[in-house]
């Protein structure tokens, strides 16, 4: 799966324990984000992340944004 710069740096601030977690921290910011962009690339990293498995989020983010 590939991630923007955005949704990377996105990644670095809500990033939880899980795949899953981290994915609902998204979707429970996405009231509070008004810039577009910014709301456009939290929706397709909550989406990116639900589509991916557990083990390539772990390879993926494993230690560059633990929390």
């Amino acid at each position: 799966m590939t991630f923007t710069t955005q949704e990377r740096r996105l990644i670095a601030l809500y990033r939880s324990d899980t795949r899953e977690a981290t994915a609902a921290q998204f979707r429970e910011a996405l009231p509070y984000i008004d810039e577009r962009d910014v709301r456009a690339a939290a929706e397709s990293a909550a989406r990116k992340l639900t589509d991916m498995i557990d083990l390539a989020f772990a390879d993926e983010f494993a230690g560059r944004y633990a929390s």
